[in-house]
């Protein structure tokens, strides 16, 4: 069953035929639907109590999203597996290397002040400079599929790496091209890294030990030329102190494209990301959690999540061919 009525359609043309599809409107009604309980297969970005006393036949949870915060491993009934998306590590990769240079090169700053006929870094002032991505050490906090699709796009800029994730040893740093590497669960590990950091991209999963990560403390550690990318979750931040932080220039700058509140949905009145005036500030860049929204994303997340289901309806068939086969 989907309960993703965004993936609808085009997911259901991608599966075989074989395989028994029920659309849902929406995630609510969904919710009330007594087939559920029948279900092998649910297309869900959440699992609370409520779906895992719906769904006792569930053996494969795919999550649309990147990002499983909002699934409870915990309720999933014994054996279950579940899958997230991909497909949106490449426009992610290319939102935070461009990012990192509209923040090194000040274009914020330089296009509000030009629009007022002020030339803030023309280069016959001696006074004021822009920065330079090239040689800089960027710090990864996660190092998954969006970190190594940003490396790959850094490598032309010779910069060095440093990166923190939950599994240091299921990477090589050498063969990565990392420089250093250490672990999300080792404070000391978290500390050096944005101490020594000309930029930090966050892009690890919200979880309990990660929530809360970036605070007034370990932005004091940063330098006050650093930037900050955030493409995971805003809560890895804290608000107040990531405000603070910005506002007093503790920090040179953030690209933010991940909020602390969001609409309930596209025709509410406008609503602000944040409960601090981050729109205030002229050095941060702030997008609506738009940096994977592309045709291309779309069309590899379909794809993989359509082989997700395809290989579980084959393994399904092929064991219980082995089963009756004489």
């Amino acid at each position: 069953m989907n309960l993703e009525p965004l993936w609808g359609d085009e997911l259901r043309a991608l599966l075989h035929d074989d395989i028994v599809y029920v659309p849902m409107d929406s995630e609510a009604s969904a919710r009330q639907d007594p087939e559920l309980a029948d279900a092998d297969v649910v297309v869900s970005k959440s699992y609370d109590e409520t779906l895992a006393g719906a769904t006792p036949a569930l053996r494969l949870l795919v999550c649309p999203n990147a990002g499983t915060d909002r699934i409870n491993r915990s309720l999933l009934p014994a054996g279950a597996r579940v899958v997230n998306g991909g497909g949106h590590e490449i426009p992610i990769a290319e939102y935070v290397v461009g990012g990192l240079i509209a923040l090194r090169q000040q274009f914020l700053i330089a296009d509000h002040g030009l629009r007022a006929g002020n030339w803030l870094f023309s280069n016959n002032r001696p006074d004021a400079w822009v920065g330079e991505l090239y040689g800089s050490t960027v710090g990864f906090i996660g190092f998954g599929r969006i970190g190594r699709e940003v490396l790959k796009r850094l490598h032309g800029f010779s910069v060095r790496a440093r990166t923190v994730t939950m599994h240091p040893e299921r990477l090589v740093a050498e063969s990565e091209g990392i420089a250093t590497l250490g672990s999300i669960a080792n404070p000391s590990d978290i500390d050096a890294l944005v101490a020594s950091a000309d930029a930090v991209v966050i892009c690890c999963e919200l979880s309990s030990l990660t929530r809360g990560l970036i605070d007034a403390r370990r932005l004091k550690l940063m330098k006050p030329t650093a930037h900050l990318v955030n493409v995971s979750r805003g809560a890895i931040c804290v608000e107040h102190d990531l405000f603070v932080a910005l506002r007093d220039r503790r920090i040179a700058g953030a690209a933010l494209d991940v909020w602390y509140q969001y609409p309930p949905d596209l025709a509410s009145e406008p609503m602000l990301p944040a409960h601090c005036p981050f729109q205030s500030l002229d050095n941060v860049i702030m997008t609506p959690h738009s940096s994977d929204w592309t045709q291309g994303q779309k069309g590899r997340k379909l794809a993989l999540l359509a082989a997700a289901i395809n290989d579980f309806a084959r393994e399904g068939q092929e064991a219980s061919d082995a089963g009756t086969s004489p």
